[in-house]
């Protein structure tokens, strides 16, 4: 004899009304992943002059410095810009949880596979997010570096 519950509930649908509920969960799935692609996070230092926006898709979208910021030190403009990226990195990856928090909330509990479906998306959302800012951190060495030239140091 088996030990556990057995749950007839999908045994009894037709194959047409579980292929509908599999449909509808794809289409679910591929929504939100439209979603959080289309997310773009953005930021701007307090004193307004080094703003910059980031998206999943393409990481650093944006950089825009206040000719005013370039009179600062090279390590103080590094650091603002790194605070100022961070800081649009961290926006898009708030409004990634808030997608899957919605997500996950629209029809009360989720089911076990929907968990491990967004969970997965999450990761690999996550995981670009990572490699996305890596590669953020070398195109700002190559920005500094360009302004470092510009400046003649």
């Amino acid at each position: 004899m088996v030990s556990g519950s057995f749950d007839l509930g999908d045994e009894l649908r037709s194959p047409e009304e579980i292929f509908a509920a599999q449909r509808e969960q794809l289409e679910k799935a591929e929504e939100l992943q439209r979603r959080i692609g289309a997310v773009t996070g953005s930021a701007t230092s307090d004193d307004q002059r080094i703003s910059a926006s980031f998206s999943e898709a393409n990481g650093v979208e944006e950089l825009r410095l206040d000719p005013r910021a370039l009179r600062l030190a090279s390590e103080d403009l590094a650091a603002e810009i790194k605070q100022v990226v961070n800081a649009a990195l961290a926006d898009a990856q708030g409004q990634i949880q808030d997608l899957l928090n919605d997500a996950l909330g629209a029809d009360g509990q989720p089911s076990a596979q929907e968990i491990g479906e967004q969970a997965a998306e999450l990761q690999s959302s996550l995981d670009e997010l990572m490699r996305d800012s890596i590669r953020v951190d070398g195109e700002l060495t190559g920005i500094l570096e360009q302004i470092r030239k510009l400046a003649g140091e």
